[in-house]
């Protein structure tokens, strides 16, 4: 099968649960004898072709960073990128089936697809809807988020890949998308990944990867710390991960005066970095109120690291943290009291750790992978 794969951040560029989709999809379609081309933007100091793993890589529109401000993604790289997309796939490719990142990519693979007649997959692991302006700390770019969520909802498209019921019933109630053209399909993780790194867990370790964007929260994780050292002394928070907000929540953790114990890491580009963390550390965090579902705490459940999450109702993390069973599930007042019973309880933190493995072994990329591709069979015989 010729697949084309349209997203704006692709390996090594950046980092998300969206790029690790595409990822560990592509690199085991790839594998299985497809071709598998990717179109990302282009990053400053990477070639604008590029082969990795059997996939083919065209970077377009130049980007420095991904995020301005505080979170915000550069409108006119973004418009940029859909223009070069648009023109590259309607004169040079012809493929079996385009699937599309949210949400700019989807614009230019649905305008493709009505020209040359290719099925085309939207990929939405969330809807954000009225909370674009709090996501984006902008009622202007808040507006300009909605619409945008809004028309891709009115793009033609053949069918849609979501990650959670949850999700799954926000594209039907809120973007009004038919439930038959729907499939959900969780997020994987590379269990091979995880049991190939030896390393013994670090006493009292707390593990924080991501994005250090406002939505993500990692200033409430930092304020919990006191606390926890309170009654844990030798406690060490790991941040793993880049973003607009790096500088703002280096200064407020030395205004707490806790640079002894947290360290920033940035971004870890060898993957096998981020699996050692993951297991080594004791208990990991994502304060994140807003996720589709939260790749990140699967590869805390296949390090055999309890995870904390915050609960919300409307975010992912609550299909993927059964409260108690394979991990746990807090308020943000509340962190500091979910780490330390982690660290104390030991046979409850097990039980937390044995449950999250198993949940994250039923969730393996290549059996994720297939059911991708299954998808992709099932619209290209329609």
């Amino acid at each position: 099968m010729r697949i084309a794969i349209l997203n704006e951040t692709f390996l090594p560029e950046g980092i998300g649960g969206i790029k690790r989709w595409y990822w560990e999809l592509t690199r085991r379609f790839a594998k299985w004898g497809h071709q598998v081309h990717v179109y990302s933007l282009h990053w400053e100091g990477m070639p604008k072709i590029e082969m990795i793993e059997g996939i083919k890589i065209f970077r377009l529109s130049k980007i420095k960073d991904l995020y301005v401000g505080r979170g915000r993604r550069p409108f006119y790289s973004e418009l940029n990128y859909a223009i070069k997309v648009f023109k590259h796939l309607l004169r040079k490719e012809e493929y079996d089936i385009i699937d599309c990142g949210p949400y700019i990519p989807a614009f230019s693979g649905s305008f493709v697809s009505m020209i040359k007649k290719i099925p085309v997959i939207f990929f939405l692991p969330d809807v954000i809807g009225l909370n674009w302006s709090t996501y984006l700390e902008s009622r202007i770019w808040g507006m300009v988020g909605l619409l945008t969520e809004r028309l891709t909802a009115k793009l033609h498209y053949n069918h849609i890949i979501t990650i959670t019921k949850l999700v799954k019933e926000r594209l039907v109630n809120i973007l009004k998308i038919p439930e038959e053209k729907i499939d959900v399909i969780s997020c994987g993780v590379d269990i091979q990944t995880f049991d190939n790194i030896e390393v013994k867990k670090e006493k009292h370790s707390i593990l924080y990867a991501g994005w250090l964007v406002p939505h993500k929260h990692v200033d409430w994780l930092i304020k919990a710390m006191p606390s926890v050292l309170k009654k844990v002394p030798d406690a060490h928070l790991d941040i793993i991960g880049d973003g607009p907000l790096r500088n703002e929540l280096l200064a407020f953790v030395k205004r707490l005066k806790l640079s002894d114990n947290i360290t920033f890491h940035g971004y870890l580009q060898n993957y096998k970095d981020v699996a050692y963390f993951m297991r080594k550390a004791e208990v990991f965090v994502n304060p994140s109120t807003r996720e589709g579902q939260s790749h990140v705490l699967l590869e805390a459940m296949a390090a055999r690291t309890p995870p904390i999450g915050i609960y919300k109702p409307d975010s992912g993390v609550t299909e993927t943290i059964k409260h108690g069973i394979n991990g746990l599930l807090t308020h943000p007042d509340e962190l500091s009291d979910s780490i330390v019973k982690i660290f104390q309880d030991k046979d409850f933190s097990k039980m937390l750790a044995e449950n999250g493995r198993k949940f994250a072994e039923e969730r393996d990329w290549n059996k994720i992978s297939e059911m991708v591709l299954n998808v992709y069979d099932s619209v290209a015989r329609k």
